[in-house]
């Protein structure tokens, strides 16, 4: 459907009748508005927060990504989601990945768009923001709970919003208005995907494929010294870390949890 964007809630009920998934969404929890779904899917009791739970938001009030930085949309217009992933160490590694993947897989079944990625985990058309990703992690003696935010801007358009960054959405590319419930749905169905391919396909490859931050000139900021390096990213390495030529001519790698980067 065509015209002005709309305001589609999700059927949380009609998602789950949708899903044939093996973990991803077997509990799912919708708030219609809450400060954010990262925070409430950390203070979800044990017996409640099993692996594959999802916290779905109608509306976030303080959503946020990377370094605290905040993330903006509008009510009923995006899909905003945190996941509780309970991997292994060798998954671990490449969760960032799958994620990223099972983002850009959905842009393509709804669309004939050609998302990108932006080092390490921003999904983008035309150089214009359309998702983020956020990854925080608990380690305790049972493992690592890892705690996965995604905000996929849909039927919103982000100029009316954002300010931080140029950013766009699916409506603002397509000019249609998708059904929030389907492509949710459709998400989780990729991120459930993504995950159990975790070890067996080469994901390296693929989203090193996606990425746009190869080749350009960048400059990055370390979180920890606040040092500044520029430079040209020249590959990335098996678990996700940036490789750099810096301007005298040392190659360093950078992982993604200690810098950010402005390209």
């Amino acid at each position: 459907m065509n015209g002005k964007p709309m305001n589609k809630t999700i059927d949380v009920d009609l998602v789950r009748s949708m899903l044939c998934t093996k973990i991803i969404g077997a509990k799912l929890l919708y708030f219609d508005s809450i400060d954010s779904t990262m925070d409430t899917i950390r203070g979800l009791p044990k017996q409640i927060a099993k692996e594959g739970t999802v916290v779905i938001a109608g509306l976030q009030k303080k959503g946020r990504g990377r370094f605290g930085r905040s993330w903006i949309s509008e009510s009923g217009m995006d899909i905003l989601i945190s996941i509780l992933f309970k991997p292994d160490y060798q998954m671990l590694r490449s969760l960032n990945m799958a994620v990223a993947l099972s983002v850009t897989d959905t842009i393509k079944e709804f669309t004939d768009l050609h998302p990108t990625i932006k080092w390490p985990n921003d999904i983008r058309i035309k150089g214009r923001k359309i998702a983020g990703i956020l990854i925080e992690a608990d380690t305790d003696v049972s493992g690592t709970d890892c705690f996965v935010g995604i905000g996929l801007n849909v039927n919103s358009n982000p100029n009316h919003f954002s300010t931080e960054f140029e950013a766009t959405s699916l409506y603002s590319e397509t000019f249609i208005n998708f059904d929030m419930t389907e492509v949710l749905a459709v998400l989780l169905k990729h991120l459930d995907i993504r995950y159990h391919s975790i070890g067996s396909l080469d994901i390296v490859t693929e989203w090193k494929h996606l990425l746009d931050t190869i080749g350009q000139d960048i400059q990055i900021t370390s979180k920890i010294s606040n040092q500044v390096y520029n430079g040209n990213a020249i590959d990335v390495g098996k678990n996700g870390d940036l490789i750099v030529k810096l301007k005298d001519g040392s190659i360093r790698e950078f992982p993604s949890g200690e810098v950010t980067l402005q390209q």
